[in-house]
């Protein structure tokens, strides 16, 4: 399948295009946007199959444009992603036709079983329709691979980073906790997810802060920070520009 990612978030883009690559060789990265008025408009030319774009954006937000794409190119299936629980979200995504709606960071059963859907509805239609001469054929999807014993300890690990993220979490936590050496199972997590333990587990706790002070704008630093797992606000307040681009007082006035 061709996909186009929309993000206003280039970390986190370039995080998510790196564990597609991992976890789904088969499909591709067509287009990455940090803007919706520059992913809308270059869909006539990338002819995604797959449309990914996070709600919580500058300008245009992720459901106009989902419901904008409907009308410029049809045939992408569109998926929601969103740091947001928020049912009213969930509620118009799926009455914009959306496939999915994923809670952000997604991890990589999440992805593979999102790919696998869309690539068995991609097909399904293709097959319902005469082929349009010089179209761009839509790869069609792979047989169900058995789970191998790396991506079992990659989602066992993800699991418990996103479980446990409040608290104090180091590779001798991890090494404790599976059974195996910190170093090998970072190994295996880069493999599969594109990025380190700890640059994953940065960006989950920056999205559940994100979540505090959009639910409470007025919260202290403090609270936020340590609420998700640092011990430092004036660290919390530098990763959390570096990876939402604002400081955490910015992102609770917008």
């Amino acid at each position: 399948m061709r996909i186009v990612l929309v993000d206003d978030e280039p970390l986190f883009l370039s995080m998510l295009g790196r564990m597609i690559a991992q976890i789904a060789p088969e499909h591709r990265v067509v287009g990455s946007y940090t803007g919706a008025e520059t992913a809308l408009a270059a869909l006539v030319r990338d002819k995604p199959d797959l449309l990914i774009s996070d709600i919580a954006m500058q300008g245009m937000d992720g459901l106009h444009l989902l419901e904008r794409a409907r009308e410029v190119w049809p045939d992408a299936l569109r998926v929601v992603l969103s740091a947001y629980p928020d049912f009213s979200y969930a509620q118009r995504a799926l009455q914009s036709s959306t496939l999915d709606y994923l809670l952000k960071p997604p991890n990589p059963g999440q992805l593979r079983e999102l790919f696998d859907k869309a690539a068995a509805i991609a097909e399904q239609s293709k097959s319902a329709r005469p082929a349009e001469s010089g179209a761009a054929l839509t790869a069609g999807p792979e047989e169900l691979r058995p789970e191998s014993e790396h991506q079992r300890i990659v989602r066992n690990v993800t699991r418990y980073l996103e479980q446990h993220f409040r608290e104090s979490i180091t590779h001798q936590t991890l090494e404790s906790e599976f059974g195996l050496v910190g170093s090998y199972i970072n190994k295996l997590f880069k493999k599969q997810m594109g990025c380190t333990l700890l640059d994953y587990l940065a960006q989950y706790r920056i999205e559940q802060a994100k979540l505090l002070l959009r639910e409470q704008p007025t919260m202290l630093l403090k609270v936020v920070s340590a609420r998700v797992g640092f011990d430092d606000p004036l660290y919390f307040s530098r990763v959390f520009r570096r990876i939402a681009g604002v400081s955490p007082s910015e992102f609770a006035k917008r």
